[in-house]
């Protein structure tokens, strides 16, 4: 995670969403401290509450996971750098930066392609650029 917030920058998605999320964790902690010492709810009520919250939260990350994982991946794997030359699917350009949830790609007609990580992650992606280091790795091989 360290190489994802170092590559992210510090105003990165992740960062604000922590920060939103620790807030969030500490309302709905509120809510349910307020409700249980005046005894406006019974314990089965509270329950309810906190298994529907969850779940709209769980819904709500599950997107936000999925993209930081895919950039994880995509980072640790060393798959994609900044300026690799890339395709994926028809678009070609290069790689101005990757975030926890987005790469910037520039076309090389000039344009500004942002592409979800999770959508590099399921490919096909094509990297022009990453053969020189990926020659050391025992998985890549010239002859196949």
């Amino acid at each position: 995670m360290r190489t994802l917030a170092r590559q992210s920058g510090p105003e990165s998605d992740v960062v604000r969403f922590l920060g939103r999320f620790g807030q969030g964790v500490v309302f709905l902690i509120g809510i349910v401290a307020v409700v249980q010492f005046t005894g406006i709810g019974t314990e089965f009520e509270l329950l309810s509450i906190t298994g529907v919250l969850g779940l709209v939260l769980a819904l709500y990350l599950d997107d936000l996971v999925k993209e930081v994982i895919a950039a994880y991946v995509l980072i640790r794997e060393d798959v994609l750098r900044e300026n690799d030359q890339v395709m994926i699917r028809d678009i070609k350009g290069r790689v101005l930066r990757v975030t926890a949830r987005c790469t910037y790609i520039k076309t090389e007609g000039g344009d500004l392609v942002v592409v979800a990580n999770s959508f590099l992650h399921r490919g096909p992606l094509v990297n022009f650029t990453a053969k020189e280091r990926m020659k050391d790795k025992a998985w890549f091989s010239e002859k196949t």
